[in-house]
């Protein structure tokens, strides 16, 4: 199944915690953002950008770490 060509950028170079594609993953599908068997992280990663920033950031900084 190929995806319809959309206004997007690709998203590069960040890293991040080898568990934290996979609750990605995990979340994206249980939220309703699928495409065919899998999850549609970007999708995903769109709507938590629309977010209220002020909400988000309360949401966030009960997790907040620094990794070294």
């Amino acid at each position: 199944m190929s995806r319809p060509a959309l206004n997007k950028i690709g998203l590069g170079g960040y890293r991040v915690k080898p568990e934290t594609l996979e609750k990605l993953k995990s979340i994206s599908i249980e939220a309703g953002y699928i495409h065919g068997n899998g999850a549609a992280i970007g999708q995903f990663l769109d709507a938590i950008a629309q977010i209220n920033p002020i909400v988000l950031i309360e949401l966030t900084k009960s997790s907040q770490t620094i990794d070294e």
